[in-house]
């Protein structure tokens, strides 16, 4: 059996005058790292969103939704995965049109994205205190329904599996706050670097760039099904 650990530092609220401050000079000492030992990189996993439906909707409102979502993904290193979605049966709102990327088929969107492991922000403050990925969108990428539609940028996915246990599956969650259009989470900290990253996605509809979301949950299970890993 492979064990994966990895090992982060868990930050946690402390009641101070000063509490922003404190979570920020906190934050910056997070180390991250991933311990395989005797075993080398990549370990594989594949998944599937669990959802009814995952949308990416706009400002305005104008959103693709597609049924269903299947994830195939290597855990390149101490912190970086490299992920493909294959998002299924995807229809925009304004005219009821199929969705396609180039090479697939009719309703289904192909996307291969970088993600890193990090500390992702609450949304309730300025702690960094909750497991996440931040997911880099290609440059370029698109695809086309009624008109052609470009996604840039990035976005957070949120860990919401159990913390400090060797597990096979791990389950997460992109969620969207009360303003259409802005993402949950918006602030990403990684292990490279002091500074936070913010994470910002935009889509572009003939010419018209506007804030966007993205809603869904799944799951990813490691391969073989004898892998487990600990996020902690």
């Amino acid at each position: 059996m492979k064990r994966i650990r990895i090992v982060g530092l868990c930050l946690v609220a402390v009641f101070a005058t000063s509490a922003v401050a404190a979570s920020n000079a906190s934050a910056k000492e997070f180390p991250l790292y991933v311990l395989l030992p005797g075993k080398t990189f990549p370990v594989k996993y594949h998944g599937l969103v669990t959802t009814p439906a995952t949308r990416l909707e706009t400002a305005d409102g104008t959103f693709v939704e597609c049924q269903k979502v299947h994830i195939e993904g290597e855990i390149l290193s101490v912190h970086l995965t490299t992920t493909h979605y294959l998002f299924l049966e995807c229809v925009e709102s304004a005219l009821g049109s199929k969705c396609t990327s180039s090479g697939a088929p009719t309703g289904d969107i192909l996307l291969l994205a970088e993600e890193h492991l990090g500390l992702i922000d609450d949304p309730t403050g300025n702690l960094f205190n909750d497991t996440g990925v931040l997911v880099l969108l290609p440059s370029g990428f698109h695809f086309k329904c009624a008109v052609e539609i470009k996604v840039s940028g990035s976005v957070i996915g949120q860990i919401v599996s159990t913390i400090g246990q060797q597990e096979h599956e791990t389950e997460f969650k992109y969620s969207v706050s009360s303003t259409k259009g802005m993402p949950l989470f918006l602030k990403f900290l990684s292990p490279l670097g002091p500074e936070e990253v913010e994470a910002k996605l935009t889509t572009e509809i003939l010419g018209s760039s506007e804030e966007s979301d993205q809603l869904g949950n799944g799951k990813i299970l490691l391969l073989p099904a004898t892998e487990t890993v600990e996020i902690s």
